[in-house]
């Protein structure tokens, strides 16, 4: 694997640190990138990687708004919806954002800083990865940044080589790279001891991903999956990095289940449902995992169905939504209207615990307080997760019969075929 270093910039230190990067043996199959040599160029850039030319500090980019607002926010708004349809932290965003200067006081449009890239992987000309480090010189810890962006990106790499084609879904690839950067890493700090604080450096920037907006959010997925993988799922890890690889360039992004961990990871970190994203991901990855292993008697049996419902409100198309969120969105939607919570509240719970303007009124499941809380021009509205929709008489089915049937301006349609 050929290393461009025409300025001269890397160290002895971070030279060998590369090269013991290249040739360590990951996983149980052996694999190492240096496999990857006469296919993969690692270029060396001098300059800071911008898109305007202006980089800024990247805990600022960290804490406030990241490139993916540039590209898609003043495209579609979507971030700025999700201001406007309210939620006491996304509200506690919205005034930060104000200070920092990032949204117009007189319009709330966003102004978007550039942020500062540690590199990346390109396929045109020739397959490479590029480690800007004009941006590294700012890192608290410069090999930490070196090494953790380069495995990163070779990581996006060999997914590269395995599936035919650079990712198609971000959301979903990000927080994988992420993943296999980390257990790299950290499988490198068991053997090196020279790796520690730089694996400790890549946890902690992971970690503060979380706290981000927009793309920096899915990034922040990774951590979760580093932390949940070995215990949590009948996969090893080296089996989520091999398979995931292997159907990266094909996953369809229009399918439901991919369009549900978009809409999960963007624009807000998941952090009320973390595990059902984490579901999401092993159903994606292992189809199979949401069937009984082959072998055993009886018939094969689908794992718990999800469903998922899209909106049709005024001629737009919204979702794809959970049970609950269909039923904040018609609150709102009828909030809007002027209508009062009294006759939503009647519309919706005829009498049970499903929607309330009152904490600790709706039902709850076991061990949980409270049901999912959203925010509408300053009132706070309950609703309720233990909702069903199997059978004609479950309560989310008489809800959605009920709306579609006397609500033409929005209008609920299920979705099947998650996976």
């Amino acid at each position: 694997m050929r290393i461009i270093d025409d300025s001269h910039l890397l160290t002895s230190t971070e030279k060998t640190l590369i090269d013991d990067v290249l040739i360590f043996k990951f996983s149980s199959r052996s694999f190492y990138f240096d496999s990857l040599a006469g296919s993969l160029e690692i270029e060396i850039d001098p300059k800071p990687k911008s898109e305007d030319g202006a980089p800024i500090d990247r805990q600022e980019v960290v804490d406030a708004l990241s490139q993916a607002e540039k590209e898609q926010i003043e495209a579609d708004k979507e971030l700025l919806e999700a201001f406007k349809r309210g939620n006491s932290n996304k509200n506690k965003l919205k005034n930060y954002l104000l200070g920092k200067g990032y949204l117009n006081q007189s319009d709330g449009t966003t102004i978007v800083p550039s942020i500062d890239l540690f590199g990346e992987f390109e396929v045109e000309p020739t397959p490479r990865v590029i480690i800007y480090l004009g941006s590294l010189i700012k890192c608290s810890k410069r090999d930490g940044g070196l090494i953790a962006t380069l495995v990163h990106e070779l990581f996006h790499a060999f997914n590269y080589f395995k599936g035919g084609k650079a990712r198609s879904v971000r959301e979903v690839d990000e927080p994988m790279v992420e993943f296999a950067a980390g257990i790299f890493l950290k499988a490198m700090s068991q053997t090196d001891s020279s790796f520690n604080a730089i694996y400790t450096w890549h946890q902690k920037e992971v970690y503060s991903k979380t706290k981000g907006v927009g793309e920096i959010a899915c990034y922040g997925f990774g951590r979760y999956l580093m932390d949940n993988v070995a215990t949590k799922s009948k996969f090893g890890e080296d089996q989520w990095i091999e398979s995931y690889a292997k159907i990266s360039s094909s996953i369809n992004p229009t399918r439901p289940i991919v369009s549900a961990i978009q809409k999960e990871l963007y624009p807000f970190y998941p952090a009320q449902s973390e595990p059902e994203v984490f579901q999401l991901f092993e159903e994606l990855i292992f189809p199979s995992s949401a069937k009984k292993k082959s072998g055993t008697a009886g018939p094969v049996k689908t794992g718990k169905l999800r469903r998922f419902y899209t909106v049709i409100i005024k001629g737009s198309r919204l979702g794809p939504y959970k049970m609950w969120e269909v039923i904040r969105e018609f609150i709102f939607f009828r909030l809007n209207n002027g209508v009062p919570f009294s006759t939503i509240y009647n519309e919706i719970s005829k009498g049970k615990k499903l929607i309330s303007d009152t904490p600790g009124f709706v039902s709850c499941a076991t061990g949980k307080t409270e049901g999912k809380t959203v925010v509408f021009k300053g009132g706070s509205y309950y609703i309720t997760t233990q909702l069903r929709d199997n059978k004609a008489n479950d309560n989310f089915r008489i809800i959605r019969d009920y709306i579609n049937n006397n609500y033409p301006d929005f209008q609920i349609t299920e979705i099947t075929g998650l996976i």
